[in-house]
Order: structure tokens, then C-alpha cells, then sequence
């Protein structure tokens, strides 16, 4: 984000905390001067002390009224929002006063919470609260950078598709098709049942996939559509967990990332 100075981030949680962090070295470095982090009355983050300590500016908010937001949003001089906000409760749905107090306050550029499976066009599930949200910003002429990185491997092997590699046992839907490929910069590109032959011959121990079906899947979303594994899973068999095509990735611009692989990742132990 060159030339962009003073950055705000709504959530710091499960990735917001990372972003936040990375942006206070960007401060530190002379690259930006602002990093704030918006804040409920009511969080109680031990995260938020910590980040204060380095260097973030705090900012209380009232996601429910958009007059409050802008309130306290227009004084920043902001360039870019960043919300990491996430699936828990109404968390998503308070991007939409969010992209009002936006626009109202000049910001220039609007990161909504992406930070995962591609958005575009869908409707329906969890998912779908990211999607509709794409119509809304475009109504509303609020310039937006979306980033979809597909599945972080340190978060959903760690109990999100509820796998139990001890055991070896291992959960995932059924798909005869190779999953899509992937995004502008690919940390790493396998199926999962790559994956599970890769395990099997890291660790010796033998894993006994349990495939789930279009319509199971659709069954279990059906009694709780925020079961989120299935959610998951559903949107790996249907829309893919990565973006573009091999052709497309960029990775050969940035030569000195080198970000862990998958398989390095769930055969740690």
C-alpha cells in the first residue's frame, strides 16, 4: 500500500493482530505514520494492550451507528480501512455502517474482510455476507481492495475441518476434480489429498479419509447454516480455495518469500 500514510484496522483478532503488527513495522521503518485500531467499549483483547505498547493508536467506536463511526473516523485523516472482522456473531454485518461512515469520512480506500475463499457472486452461507457486500460498496462508489488468499494453513488444519491426524483420521469433501489454482502469489498449491499422501509418507501414519458429499454437506448447512467446517468444506467443492491460474501467479517478483508449506505445517509434531 505505497504511498498511503495512515492506516486503521476494525478487528485484531485471529488475522487483524497480524496486520496490525505488520503495519507498526511499516511505522517504524518511516513508511507510514498512523496505525489505529478501532476499538468496542466492551473488547476485552489482551491483544489490544500489547499492540497500544508498540506503537497503535486506539479508537473507540459504535459499529451500530454510523453517525458515531464517522464521528470518530473523519478527525483521522485516514487512507485506508482495513476490517478483519470475522464470523462470530453480527461481526460481518457491521461492515455495512462501516462503508457509510467510509464514505462519509473521505476515506480513500476501503479492505473489507475478505482474507479468504473468492467472494465474488456468491449469495447464500456465511460467505455469502462478503458477497453481497461487494454490491453495496459499488452502489456507493467506496473504492475497495479485495484480498483473497485462500486457506491459511496454520488456522484451518489446526481443528476448523475438524481432523484428527493422531488418530489418522482425516474429514473432507468429495471432489473427483482437482482443486482450482491459485492466487496471485501462491504460498503453496496442493488437494488435500496430496496432502494426505504427503502426511502418510512424512509421519508413517495411515489416514482414512472421510469423504463428505455435495449433499451431505448441503444437509448439514441446511439444519445450521453456520456450521462452519461444512461451510468450509461446501465452498472448497463448489467455489475452490484459491484464486486465478498458474500463469497468473507473481510470485516470481518477490524472490525472497519463502512461506512455510503446508505439509511442513501439519507434520510439525
Amino acid at each position: 500500500m505505497s504511498g498511503y500514510r495512515n492506516l486503521a484496522v476494525a478487528g485484531a483478532g485471529n488475522i487483524g493482530v497480524f496486520i496490525i503488527e505488520e503495519l507498526l513495522k511499516q511505522k517504524d521503518a518511516g513508511l507510514i505514520d498512523n496505525v489505529y485500531i478501532l476499538t468496542r467499549a466492551t473488547s476485552n483483547n489482551p491483544d489490544i494492550p500489547r499492540l497500544i505498547a508498540l506503537g497503535a493508536k486506539p479508537v473507540g467506536v459504535d459499529y451500530s451507528s454510523t453517525e458515531g463511526l464517522t464521528k470518530a473516523l473523519a478527525p483521522l485523516n485516514l487512507d485506508v480501512l482495513i476490517s478483519t472482522l470475522g464470523h462470530v456473531g453480527t461481526s460481518l454485518e457491521v461492515q455495512w455502517p462501516l462503508v457509510d461512515a467510509i464514505k462519509a469520512a473521505n476515506i480513500k480506500l476501503f479492505v473489507p474482510s475478505e482474507f479468504g475463499n473468492p467472494t465474488d457472486g456468491v449469495t447464500g452461507g456465511l460467505l455469502g455476507k462478503k458477497g453481497s457486500l461487494h454490491d453495496v460498496l459499488k452502489e456507493k462508489g467506496v473504492n475497495a481492495a479485495y484480498f483473497y488468499t485462500g486457506p491459511f494453513a496454520d488456522m484451518i488444519f489446526e481443528g476448523y475441518l475438524e481432523w484428527d491426524l493422531a488418530k489418522g483420521k482425516a474429514e473432507t469433501a468429495m471432489c473427483r476434480c482437482h482443486i482450482p489454482q491459485g492466487a496471485i502469489l501462491a504460498g503453496d498449491r496442493k488437494t488435500f489429498n496430496e496432502l494426505f499422501k504427503q502426511y502418510e509418507e512424512r509421519t508413517g501414519v495411515k489416514l482414512t479419509p472421510n469423504y463428505r458429499s455435495k449433499e451431505e454437506l448441503e444437509r448439514t448447512l441446511e439444519e445450521n447454516p453456520k456450521h462452519f467446517s461444512s461451510m468450509l468444506q461446501y465452498s472448497f467443492l463448489t467455489h475452490g480455495g484459491t484464486v486465478g491460474r498458474l500463469d497468473q501467479l507473481d510470485n516470481g517478483e518477490f524472490p525472497k518469500w519463502n512461506p512455510t508449506k503446508a505439509i511442513e505445517f501439519i507434520a510439525r509434531n
